[in-house]
């Protein structure tokens, strides 16, 4: 609730549209698979990311006190995060053993 020239007016879906590329820890994650940081302007949350990773994100718009980020770039991966063994397209032509048939 917001008080504009002596009336009380309920402000129920008002969101803020500030974009900003920001450098982020991530603390913790989160339910839903998401990866939670703190800043001073509040709590961000982002997905792609794992628990204790140094990203730059594109931080999006407020809502509800909380702030969706999507990330640019990873800076510090986290010691848990692995490589792909091969790309997606390489497994589609690698033939099966027989016994896995």
């Amino acid at each position: 609730m917001k008080l504009m020239a002596g009336k009380q007016v309920w402000m129920e879906s008002v969101t803020e549209t500030r974009e900003h590329l920001l450098e982020v820890a991530i603390e913790k994650m989160v339910y839903g698979g998401e990866g939670l940081a703190r800043t001073p302007d509040g709590v961000l949350l982002m997905q792609g990311v794992l628990a204790g990773e140094n990203v730059q994100v594109l931080v999006g718009e407020k809502h509800h006190g909380v702030r969706r980020a999507q990330v640019q770039q990873l800076l510090t991966p986290s010691p848990q995060r692995i490589a792909p063994m091969r790309p997606l397209w390489a497994m589609r032509r690698m033939p099966l053993p027989a016994h896995q048939l």
